[in-house]
């Protein structure tokens, strides 16, 4: 999963948390050479773009353990406003076992 919490900026993050990517069903021996592919694409990749003027745009990619390969339906519409806490709540994810983040701003 990567978001962005800062839509369309961190003053005014109205439209928070923006979804760049949500991927499932990511076999781990794939994940351990850096593959993702397999998985089921919930959302296709949206590379940064932060609005011009907004500053800097935090971007967190979020890591879950699943035990079991699941049917994630319906999947989630609105790239915007979308809650990251929720939908691991939805599907019994648990706690992240991995983050990591980023920063970018447009000059």
């Amino acid at each position: 999963m990567m978001v962005d919490p800062d839509a369309p900026s961190a003053i005014h993050p109205t439209l928070a948390w923006y979804r760049h990517w949500l991927v499932g069903n990511i076999l781990g021996s794939n994940l351990t050479r850096g593959f993702v592919s397999g998985g089921s694409q919930l959302s296709d990749y949206v590379p940064p773009s932060p609005p011009a003027g907004s500053g800097y745009h935090r971007y967190f990619l979020y890591l879950f353990r699943q035990i079991d390969k699941m049917a994630f339906e319906p999947k989630p519409e609105s790239r915007t406003k979308f809650n990251p806490d929720s939908f691991a709540a939805i599907y019994a994810l648990g706690e992240p076992v991995a983050v990591n983040f980023f920063t970018a701003e447009k000059n």
